[in-house]
């Protein structure tokens, strides 16, 4: 048990240069199959039950429409606002984002949602973000990303762990094997784990781009728009300036006024 428990540890950190890659396979992105083969079936069954169970209680809403029937409608309301911001922040709207597993579903909800109430690709937009985000917003969501790169370097090395002591203990140690079964729920519950920090890492992230866009207009010395419309207009054309490097009439301010 203490060799597991070793092993477990020293691959943590002999695997952390490949964190990034980790995610990739643990969101789903490899292989290719994964997110749109029988997983990514399951899970686009998964967000369908949800989206039912959402329909389901706003027609109960709309049913429970006399004086007696408030408190089970303020219920059925209550439920139905649960559920769907569980949808949200689990699952992308758009059906052909839908990915392999939970925690690609998490990360594809993020970055299709942030930012996008104000026309911003999350995409290519938070490279130029971050580096303007203040101090405080910057520090948790440092702290959230690396939770959740912690949660999914351990949950992959407790499940190749498993695989090795499964090698290594079947054919001479009978009942000891079962031993495999402890990196195994150890590589369960982080990965329940980066589900969860994934979670929270986009509530950061949103937050990010509701208190800190402006800072990167200011930073990229682009004048401030000067109603809703116009800055969802304004960042749609940067995104597209900065995904595919469209000529847009930027209007440029002073640095001392911006």
């Amino acid at each position: 048990m203490l060799l597991i428990v070793l092993a477990v540890a020293l691959a943590a950190m002999l695997l952390q240069p490949l964190q990034l890659a980790m995610v990739r396979v643990l969101e789903g992105g490899f292989p290719r199959w994964l997110g749109s083969g029988l997983a990514g079936k399951v899970q686009l069954r998964r967000k369908r039950r949800l989206e039912k169970k959402i329909q389901d209680e706003i027609d109960e809403v709309v049913r429970l429409n006399k004086p007696a029937d408030a408190d089970r409608r303020n219920t059925s309301i209550q439920k139905a606002g649960a559920m769907s911001a569980r949808l949200h922040s689990c699952f992308p709207i758009p059906d052909y984002l839908v990915r392999g597993t939970a925690l690609g579903n998490a990360l594809a909800a993020m970055e299709d949602s942030a930012g996008a109430a104000y026309g911003l690709d999350a995409v290519v937009t938070w490279p130029r973000l971050y580096p303007v985000l203040g101090d405080k917003v910057r520090a948790v969501v440092d702290d959230l990303r690396d939770g959740l790169d912690a949660a999914a370097r351990l949950a992959v090395t407790g499940a190749l762990t498993a695989v090795a002591a499964v090698m290594l203990l079947v054919w001479h140690s009978g009942l000891l094997t079962l031993l495999a079964l402890a990196p195994l729920v150890v590589a369960t519950l982080s990965y329940l784990g980066a589900v969860q920090a994934a979670i929270a890492y986009s509530t950061a992230m949103h937050v990010a781009f509701d208190l800190h866009r402006f800072d990167l207009l200011r930073a990229l010395r682009l004048a401030a728009p000067a109603d809703q419309a116009n800055e969802n207009a304004n960042n749609a054309a940067l995104g597209n300036f900065l995904r595919q490097g469209v000529p847009v009439p930027f209007r440029y301010v002073d640095s001392g006024s911006a």
